[in-house]
């Protein structure tokens, strides 16, 4: 009965009447009985939140403080103790987490436009270009030009260098080169495809002869004459060839190597006038001589030839074959 008493001076102190008790069994017998003050209906649902505090506080002055209490009342009064948001419509209580998205921390410092966009939603500065990727090394051509070392090496350039056959280690052996003993170096080098080989030259008086120094020119002789393509001999003093053919003259000189030229002077005029010279060509070697021969040209019928010939050597000497000065002559027929 007390209990119900409370609900009633609560009731009558907010300025309502009850209009329903509903008990809720707790279990446990009478002692479990709870009843459950929620409003249906009155004045209460209207009541300002100040008479609200005014009527709690009445509530708990004319309740009896727990000294005054009973024994087997002290034992339930806890369980069976109103809460204070009981006696409140549950459409009254504010929750705790309903506040305004504006209170949320740092809200009122954005504007209602900037709320839809996140700050953590912005482009992150590691995704715009870095500077180390910027385009300007694409840029230089020079970059995209072949690498140095991937030009054709030196010996591939030079096509010619490919014939020398391996190392130049085979240097030709000394020889004449007029009255001139020439050596050369070993080992060469590969120009242009071919091995060369430095040299160096030994310059002989008399002449050269096999890569040594010849002996004075001591003998010019064995002078004949011949009807040229033929066996046939024209006489020295006197002779007589064809008009039709040219008549070659040989002759023999010593040392080997000795003679600087060798001629056969010849003229058609009277008194040896304005001879014409005609070099002679080495032949072969007779012994120790060297061999030499030399045409003297087909002339018209009736044509006196008169001819002698001159070994000239390396020194300044000259030898002569004239028939001691009065030289040699054949008629042509």
């Amino acid at each position: 009965m007390r209990h119900i008493l409370l609900g009633a001076l609560l009731l009558t102190a907010c300025g309502g009447a009850p209009s329903r008790f509903a008990p809720h069994d707790l279990g446990g017998g009478d002692l479990g009985v709870a009843y459950d003050f929620s409003l249906v209906d009155g004045p209460i649902a209207d009541a300002p939140a100040a008479d609200l505090a005014a009527a709690k506080d009445q509530a708990s002055a004319d309740l009896p403080s727990p000294a005054d209490a009973p024994i087997a009342d002290a034992a339930i009064a806890p369980d069976l103790a109103v809460p204070v948001d009981a006696a409140l419509p549950a459409d009254l209580i504010a929750p705790a987490d309903a506040a305004s998205p504006i209170d949320l921390p740092g809200a009122e410092a954005l504007p209602s436009g900037d709320l839809a966009a996140a700050k953590d939603q912005a482009a992150p500065q590691d995704l715009a270009p870095a500077t180390d990727q910027a385009a300007p090394d694409l840029a230089k051509a020079t970059d995209l030009a072949p690498p140095k070392d991937q030009a054709p090496p030196p010996d591939l350039a030079k096509p010619g260098d490919l014939g020398c056959p391996g190392v130049c280690n085979m240097a030709p052996p000394a020889n004449c080169d007029t009255n001139l003993i020439r050596t050369y170096t070993n080992p060469g080098a590969c120009v242009q495809g071919m091995c060369a080989y430095p040299s160096m030259t030994q310059a002989c008086t008399y002449g050269c002869y096999l890569a040594k120094c010849s002996a004075k020119l001591s003998y010019l002789g064995g002078v004949e004459a011949y009807q040229s393509g033929t066996a046939t001999m024209v006489a020295l003093k006197g002779g007589a060839a064809p008009s039709g053919n040219s008549v070659t003259i040989i002759a023999q000189t010593f040392d080997r190597g000795a003679v600087k030229g060798i001629h056969i002077l010849y003229s058609t005029q009277p008194n040896f006038a304005n001879p014409a010279d005609v070099t002679m060509i080495f032949d072969k070697l007779v012994n120790a001589n060297e061999q030499w021969y030399g045409l003297i040209p087909l002339q018209p019928k009736g044509t006196k030839v008169v001819w002698y010939v001159r070994a000239d050597g390396y020194d300044g000497t000259q030898l002569y074959f004239s028939d001691f000065g009065n030289n040699f002559d054949y008629m042509t027929f």
